[in-house]
């Protein structure tokens, strides 16, 4: 059988796994490892990404206008003013229903590895079901985990139940609806490490998060670290030197999970 070439550079792997034996490493998941999931009954098809998402909820609620709306965003914003509210939830829980679908290989690998805690701007419950965590959804939700063990599991955004970050109305005034997170967020940008797994250069969720990482690291030198699917040299170069990012490149599906595995086993030989 032939050997085959781990997804991550040993240097890099080596020092996230020092990371992690220090307690220091948070893990940051996006919409791309949900991607992976398959269906339970073993038919075609997958949870939807940003492009897609905005595509099927832009022909479903606007139709001939849905073309003027690139950033889902907007679109988000747009389907809010021409019906409610609760059409803009009612699509997006039909949209991106984890209830059909297995959490992938990616999934369950990564619930070995000892995080510090564990953030995501999904709204599907398939990390709840992987960790086997109660999520952080909504302020309230803080005083529960005061004593939980890590890794803990935030969704920052909401969940399917409780969608509360979905319009850009919702991202301008989310520092104000949301103090306490922001103090965790605040907490883990200073003080750990932080791997992004799973977001699209064009993810929204992703500009947010950058934004904040900037707000809240400015005099600080920080550097973080991501594994991006597909993500061309120059544009890994500009995560560099924008946001201080060390980015490794995922070529194969399959990928996810060996990186995964890949950290684990350099945590257990460092540790």
């Amino acid at each position: 059988m032939p050997d085959v070439t781990p997804p991550l550079p040993e240097a890099h792997v080596r020092k996230l796994a020092q990371k992690l034996v220090d307690g220091h490493l948070a893990l940051f998941v996006g919409a791309g490892i949900s991607h992976l999931a398959r269906r339970k009954d073993g038919t075609e098809g997958r949870l939807p990404l940003w492009g897609e998402l905005r595509r099927q909820i832009a022909n479903n609620c606007l139709g001939e206008e849905a073309d003027e709306f690139s950033n889902p965003l907007e679109l988000f914003d747009a389907v809010v003013v021409e019906h409610d509210r609760g059409t803009l939830e009612t699509e997006v829980r039909r949209l991106i229903d984890d209830r059909p679908y297995e959490p992938s290989s990616a999934h369950q690998d990564l619930a070995q590895i000892p995080w510090r805690d564990v953030f995501t701007t999904n709204y599907d419950g398939l990390l709840e079901r992987s960790l086997a965590k109660s999520p952080v959804v909504s302020e309230r939700d803080y005083d529960r985990i005061r004593d939980e063990a890590r890794p803990r599991l935030f969704q920052i955004h909401g969940t399917l139940k409780n969608p509360h970050t979905l319009t850009r109305d919702d991202y301008r005034l989310w520092d104000r609806k949301h103090p306490r997170a922001i103090h965790e967020l605040k907490d883990v940008f200073l003080n750990g490490s932080v791997l992004f797994v799973g977001y699209g250069m064009n993810d929204p969720h992703l500009d947010t998060l950058l934004e904040k990482v900037r707000e809240m690291t400015r005099g600080y030198e920080r550097r973080f670290y991501a594994w991006t699917w597909q993500t061309s040299q120059r544009k890994r170069q500009m995560l560099d030197r924008n946001d201080r990012i060390e980015s490794v490149n995922l070529l194969e599906e399959t990928d996810w999970a060996a990186a995964f595995r890949q950290l684990l086993e350099a945590y257990k030989e460092l540790r």
